[in-house]
């Protein structure tokens, strides 16, 4: 459940900092959404995280039983990225603001901040806390 919390604060941090930068960068549109942000934030995170990660992190523990967190971190970033890549490539050039750059960009970042959040260990096992 930490983990899941985690995820979705880093995914909402993200989302909030990314509609701030796409607000000052796009001059003379709605300035009241920075406010609705993080809300959408926690939405949007919570709802990947459910749908995606925590389906591949049972699927990953499934099929590789015997691999390490960070493996598994690994094989789910490369999904999402390519997840990313592929929705990039299908949407036209008119449904990105900033371009096609720009999107893959701002998502594959963002993926990678979660599923870093959400896959990798916490602490490191076998030794002692704050030392």
């Amino acid at each position: 459940m930490i983990r899941f919390i985690i995820a979705v604060v880093v995914g909402a941090l993200f989302y909030s900092a990314a509609t701030a930068i796409d607000l000052v960068l796009a001059p003379g549109e709605d300035n009241l959404a920075i406010l609705f942000a993080p809300i959408g934030g926690v939405i949007f995170t919570a709802i990947v995280v459910t749908f995606l990660l925590l389906p591949l992190r049972a699927v990953l523990r499934r099929f590789l039983p015997v691999a390490t967190r960070r493996s598994h971190a690994l094989i789910a970033t490369a999904f999402l990225c390519a997840l990313v890549t592929v929705l990039t490539f299908a949407g036209s050039q008119t449904t990105f603001t900033g371009g096609r750059l720009s999107f893959w960009a701002t998502w594959t970042c963002y993926s990678l901040s979660i599923t870093a959040s959400f896959f990798w260990p916490l602490a490191a096992r076998g030794k002692a806390a704050g030392g």
